[in-house]
């Protein structure tokens, strides 16, 4: 989890790396990864949007660092995790 002694950012510089603080190896469903973004920003009283959240989600899966499963669109019925490595 991120804490305030090893972050100093910008209100919207370190959006990717916030999101991955709650995406772990297992699936997590993706109103509770955005929910849980806000409310990281909400406690340090920065406004944040969760449309701009859910492009960055978006974002990450398209670049590879997660993925999902289920209709991406439906927060509450899909799920992402961290991209699992082939080993």
């Amino acid at each position: 989890m991120i804490t305030e002694a090893n972050l100093q950012l910008e209100p919207h510089d370190d959006l990717n790396r916030i999101i991955l603080s709650f995406v772990r190896s297992d699936w997590r469903k993706v109103a509770f990864v955005v929910g849980s973004v806000l409310h990281w920003y909400e406690d340090r009283q920065i406004k944040m949007d969760d449309q701009e959240i859910m492009k960055k989600i978006l974002a990450l899966i398209d670049t590879k660092k997660i993925e999902s499963q289920g209709d991406i669109l439906d927060w509450k019925r899909s799920e992402v995790r961290v991209v699992q490595s082939d080993s």
